[in-house]
């Protein structure tokens, strides 16, 4: 029974060594790919945390007078990390003479990229706006949905490279 539990273990091992050996070779022949794919996952990585920050203290800290120049500074902040991904990509598939769009993880990151300038936009118009309170109600549930999707597309960017 042992023999057979190690052999299973070695099986799963072989494959994975396999699947890093081709990523290795991939990023081998490929090094400028490589550096923009990286360099991509860093930056929407980091406006995923800032975005997340900024919803954090919003949420957190709802009487202090700072909270509202910290929940703009880290959202605008996601906002642009994110445009600067997103331009990254484009760079990236280009230089590679891929098609966009052409992945799942490309679609729903286009999307999400739509929808993340939206929400700074809606939150820097409550200035000017009649309807205060309905403008903030969609402002905080399109913050939400632009976090969600980023989990998503961040979870279907690993398995599109295999390393999830």
């Amino acid at each position: 029974m042992q023999k057979l539990y190690r052999k299973k273990a070695r099986r799963r091992d072989s494959r994975f060594d396999n699947r890093l050996l081709l990523y290795y070779n991939f990023m081998k022949e490929k090094p400028m790919y490589t550096i923009l794919w990286q360099v991509h996952g860093i930056l929407m990585t980091a406006a995923f945390l800032a975005m997340t920050a900024g919803v954090i203290i919003n949420l957190r800290f709802r009487g202090k007078k700072w909270r509202l120049k910290y929940h703009r500074i880290l959202g605008g902040g996601g906002a642009s990390l994110g445009l600067a991904a997103l331009i990254l990509a484009v760079v990236m598939i280009q230089s590679s003479g891929g098609y966009h769009l052409r992945s799942v993880h490309a679609v729903i990151g286009a999307l999400t990229f739509l929808l993340m300038m939206t929400v700074p936009a809606l939150g820097a118009s409550l200035k000017k706006v009649k309807n205060k309170k309905r403008v903030k109600k969609v402002h905080a549930a399109l913050g939400f949905t632009v976090l969600t999707l980023m989990v998503l597309t961040i979870y279907l960017g690993l398995r599109y490279v295999g390393i999830l």
